[in-house]
């Protein structure tokens, strides 16, 4: 077992009201195979700026990986045909597999 944690970091621009594009980061940390998504804190107080803010927020990207793309991002259409169709729990032996075309819809799991 691993006890390896990582951060990553990913571009995320944005539009503000006026649509004016910004250039943010979103900041990950992965613990094990689970990949948390973190904020660091601004701690403003009634109007007074934070002035440790960004000098936190750069160390954290300093150190961060760029989040490396996905390898299997599924389409669109690949979403559509699975839709409706129930997951396989492991070790059911595919007993929870709905047939094709079948949907009860009124159960969320």
């Amino acid at each position: 077992m691993s006890r390896e944690v990582k951060l990553f970091k990913k571009n995320a621009p944005w539009t503000d009201k006026d649509g004016v594009v910004h250039n943010g980061k979103n900041l990950y940390v992965l613990c094990g195979d689970m990949m948390i998504p973190i904020r660091i804190p601004n701690f403003s107080i009634d109007g007074n700026p934070d002035p440790q803010y960004r000098a936190r927020r750069a160390v954290f990207e300093a150190f961060a990986e760029e989040l490396p793309a996905r390898e299997n991002q599924g389409t669109e259409t690949s979403m559509q045909e699975n839709k409706g169709k129930k997951a396989a729990v492991p070790g059911d032996g595919g007993k929870n597999e709905a047939p094709d075309g079948e949907d009860d819809g009124d159960i969320p799991f």
